[in-house]
């Protein structure tokens, strides 16, 4: 039984590279999303409809099942696991930390989260996509990215090839160490409900389930793992000479059932977006006048891709109707900033100021600048200035 899972975890991981390599980015944004708009009182649900159904597939079954969606579904981890076996290849040998050390380096994943949480969620200080290894990941998880190689001469570029080659040497060492996201999940997971069973009394002196231990965990001392840096990755268990490491099948069978629903609540996520986005943040009734010109009025500016044209309706002297005629970027990032940008400029009335979509800047940009042309504000769009790299 055990086995046939680890197949089919594999195989999971491989059709989640495929068809969603950025899931994980998506994830932790959408917490930041959801975090942002509570604290600041700007919650609108056909807006965040995108952010609540992929929330609501990821962390539901991480507080009861634990880490199934890094095991099974990051395809950040999925590349790790893969440098990994292809370091194995070439030399047997494993490089054990002391436990102090490998200690004091798990918990710099949590000091990540504790510095987004603070800087860039809270104060929210800028953050340029290029500086994320998420984002250069992401950019060269299809071919047309690797048509231009400028973003490995950036922060996140450099930062990820810095874990390309940790992963040779330490077994995910992202995941282990500095991943925001598995620290949030760590968090949530503390008191899951599935356990891998290991009667101490049972073993032997072979120590095989903490020298496969993907995160590098002392399985030794325990008769149950339930750790919230366990990612459920079956290793130990598939290890065990011994067979003593145990798996309940149904738990086991409903936590991998659970992380391919969250592949398909991440698609219907997408659909809501679809289906909300015609009605959603397009029209806001404003009391107050206003200081812009009455009627309607289109503008375009230059996005990621191409051009983007908006038509905006002022009424009452105020910015009461946004609509996107025509855009060239990728519709799934564009969504995301429409969904997001046209209610705070409606919201503020204030172009200029109006927050980007983080992971989606380019395309925010040229929201952005197609509004002010329409209603005739200055904005200086950074498109023309930094030379967008080929992604989304």
């Amino acid at each position: 039984m055990q086995r046939k899972i680890q197949f089919l975890r594999h195989v999971i991981q491989l059709a989640a590279f495929l068809v969603m390599p950025g899931l994980f980015s998506l994830a932790f944004s959408a917490v930041g999303s959801v975090y942002r708009a509570l604290a600041a009182g700007t919650w609108d649900w056909n807006r965040m409809a995108y952010d609540v159904a992929l929330l609501a597939a990821v962390f539901p079954v991480t507080v009861l099942w634990g880490r199934f969606f890094c095991g099974f579904l990051c395809s950040f981890g999925a590349m790790g696991d893969l440098l990994w076996a292809f370091s194995r290849r070439f030399t047997k040998k494993k490089v054990i930390l002391q436990p102090r050390t490998e200690a004091f380096l798990q918990k710099v994943k949590y000091i990540f989260l504790a510095a987004i949480f603070v800087c860039f969620w809270s104060l929210q200080m800028p953050l340029p996509d290029n500086w994320s290894p998420w984002y250069v990941f992401g950019v060269y998880t299809t071919p047309r990215g690797w048509q231009d190689l400028s973003l490995f001469a950036t922060v996140g570029g450099a930062y990820l090839v810095m874990i390309l080659i940790g992963s040779l040497v330490f077994e995910r060492c992202f995941c282990r160490w500095f991943c925001p996201l598995g620290a949030l999940f760590s968090l949530v997971s503390r008191k899951r409900l599935f356990t891998i069973r290991k009667p101490r009394k049972n073993c032997g002196s072979c120590r095989l389930c903490t020298w496969e231990c993907s995160m590098g965990l002392d399985l030794a001392q325990t008769d149950a793992i339930r750790s919230g840096n366990c990612i459920d990755c079956f290793q130990c268990v598939s290890h065990c000479p011994k067979d003593n490491m145990k798996t309940a099948p149904a738990p086991a069978v409903a936590g991998t059932t659970a992380a391919l629903g969250i592949a398909g609540l991440y698609f219907a996520g997408n659909v809501a977006v679809e289906q909300a986005l015609p009605q959603a943040g397009r029209s806001v009734a404003v009391q107050q006048q206003g200081h812009y010109r009455d009627g309607t009025y289109t503008g375009s500016g230059k996005g990621f891709s191409g051009t983007t044209q908006v038509q905006v309706t002022v009424r009452g002297g105020n910015i009461t109707d946004i609509t996107v005629v025509s855009h060239q970027d990728s519709k799934r990032y564009f969504d995301q900033v429409a969904a997001g940008l046209i209610p705070a400029i409606i919201a503020s009335q204030d172009v200029a100021g109006a927050a980007v979509v983080s992971g989606a800047t380019y395309s925010s940009y040229g929201l952005k600048e197609a509004v002010a042309k329409a209603v005739n504000v200055p904005f200086t769009n950074p498109n023309y200035t930094q030379k967008p790299v080929l992604h989304h």
